[in-house]
């Protein structure tokens, strides 16, 4: 009984997603079209700085990109 009910659990789940997959199968232009009209990602670069705390051996690192720090009143790629 046990086996039985996991061959039809089996079973529905492989006929749930056959759909899908055949879908992306039949139309391979699809992509390339959204391809075309999609924006590039555009890795935001990541500042970090490094805190040691008295007392503590261990360095806290907070990475953030400009924006970010701009936002905390910090301009990364200013001196200080």
């Amino acid at each position: 009984m046990g086996r039985q009910v996991l061959l039809v659990l089996a079973g529905g789940m492989l006929m749930a997603t056959t759909p899908a997959v055949a879908k992306k199968a039949a139309d391979p232009n699809a992509g390339a079209a959204q391809a075309g009209q999609a924006k590039p990602q555009v890795k935001k670069r990541r500042y970090c700085e490094r805190e040691r705390a008295s007392g503590n051996r261990i360095d806290t690192t907070t990475c953030l990109n400009r924006q970010e720090w701009l936002e905390r009143g910090v301009d990364p790629l200013q001196p200080q």
